[in-house]
């Protein structure tokens, strides 16, 4: 069986760092970063369990 806590971390913080990337590339601007920072955590945490569920 597969331990699914802890996705929402996982997933949150793989998407940081995308925009990060995005954000040194010149593609994204500082405050567009914040927003997509907090809508992607918003969205993981809506979808996957946590680690503080358990």
């Amino acid at each position: 069986m597969m331990n699914k806590y802890g996705q929402a971390e996982y997933a949150a913080e793989i998407l940081k760092q995308i925009t990060e990337k995005m954000l040194s590339a010149g593609i994204i601007t500082d405050e567009q970063k914040k927003r997509l920072d907090k809508l992607n955590t918003e969205d993981c945490y809506s979808r996957y369990c946590t680690v503080l569920a358990a």
